[in-house]
Parts: C-alpha cells; sequence; structure tokens
C-alpha cells in the first residue's frame, strides 16, 4: 500500500548504503550497487516524498581497521538512515567476533552522530560459500539482532539470501562468486534490505 510520511513530505529522504564490497554492488561485471533498487523500492512506497541513496562500499575493507575512521567522514553529512553491512572480510582474517563487534559498536554510534535524528539500520553479514566453521560469524550475527539501542534497528539479511540452503539454479542466480552477488542477487538483496527499512519507515510514520 502507498502511504506519504506524515512530517515535511517535501524533504529528501537521506539514505546511506555503507560497507564493503557487498555494498559497492562487487562481481565479475560490472558493479551493481543494491542501493539501487533499494532507492526504488522506497520511491515507490513514498511517492510523495523525495528520496536520496547513496552507496559508500570499498572492497576488502575491514569492520576493525577502516569503518570507523570511513563512517567519521560519512558522519558530516546529514543522513536520516545509515544502513551498515560488514564483518565479511574481518573473519575471513580471523578477526574475533568481540573486535568485529567492537568496530561496528563503533561505527553505529559514529552513524548516529549524522545528527540527532539519524538511524541505523544493521544488516547481518550473510554465509560464504566456502564450507568452514561458522561460529564466528553466527556469534556476530546474534549479537547484532539483539543489540538494542535508541535508533537502532535491525534486518537480519544473512536470513534473508542464504547460499547454502539455495538450490544449485538459486545460487547460479543470485551468487557471483562465493561471497559475492551477480547483479540479480544485488537486484534482490536491494528488494529486501528495501522492503525492510520500508516496513520501519511505515511503522514510524
Amino acid at each position: 500500500m502507498l502511504r506519504t510520511l506524515s512530517a515535511a513530505s517535501m524533504t529528501p529522504l537521506r539514505i546511506l548504503c555503507f560497507g564493503d564490497s557487498l555494498t559497492s554492488g562487487w562481481n565479475r561485471g560490472r558493479d551493481a550497487p543494491y542501493a539501487t533498487t533499494l532507492e526504488a523500492r522506497v520511491r515507490a512506497a513514498f511517492p510523495d516524498r523525495p528520496v536520496l541513496v547513496e552507496a559508500d562500499g570499498i572492497p576488502g575493507n575491514e569492520v576493525v581497521q577502516g569503518f570507523p575512521r570511513r563512517m567519521m567522514k560519512a558522519a558530516t553529512q546529514p543522513w536520516d538512515w545509515i544502513l551498515v553491512l560488514g564483518g565479511t572480510n574481518d573473519l575471513a582474517y580471523d578477526a574475533s567476533p568481540e573486535k568485529v563487534l567492537a568496530g561496528l559498536n563503533e561505527t553505529w554510534s559514529l552513524a548516529q552522530s549524522a545528527s540527532p535524528t539519524t538511524q541505523v539500520l544493521a544488516l547481518t553479514i550473510p554465509e560464504v560459500g566456502e564450507v568452514w566453521d561458522d561460529t564466528d560469524r553466527k556469534a556476530v550475527n546474534a549479537a547484532i539482532m539483539s543489540h538494542s539501542a535508541p535508533r537502532y534497528h535491525t534486518f537480519d539479511f544473512a536470513s534473508a539470501l542464504p547460499f547454502h540452503s539455495l538450490s544449485a539454479g538459486q545460487q547460479a542466480l543470485w551468487w557471483d562468486d562465493l561471497v559475492h552477488l551477480t547483479p540479480a542477487g544485488y537486484a534482490r538483496m536491494g528488494e529486501l534490505v528495501g522492503d525492510a527499512l520500508v516496513e520501519i519507515l511505515q511503522r514510524e510514520a
């Protein structure tokens, strides 16, 4: 159902998608950031509200080494929403769940400093195709989902777009390799994350 936001309908809704290669839309072809489809979903839900969506994703970037520093710069702009996805690279290099969570917590706090009303949507870390001990990723994701703070929201992206439980055909459609998505996969990601964000916006309107 189409809805309009109740306050300042002509004020642009400013959304930043922040992360690593999964945010930049890296694949073996041209980058296809999920922000593009997310923007279309939000515009469709709120046709009377201007929407501005930007993607800030750096392939290979790690939460522990890079996210807080980058967020300090990003948070100089008055974003309404900042969507954060990261941790895949950290876990690949054996960073502990505690260090990843500390980096995420700092990143979320810095994101909320963009303005007194900036809200964070934290996404869980998706599976990868490699078969290995997944304990650390699951621990980080559980902490992301259980974290509670004002202006903090979560979306379990990992469960919404898995790898191992998909059929071979679905894996070929949505997954470019064992870590990254295809353009169709990033479009699907934008639909899933966009719909989750729209649900929150409608609930809070």
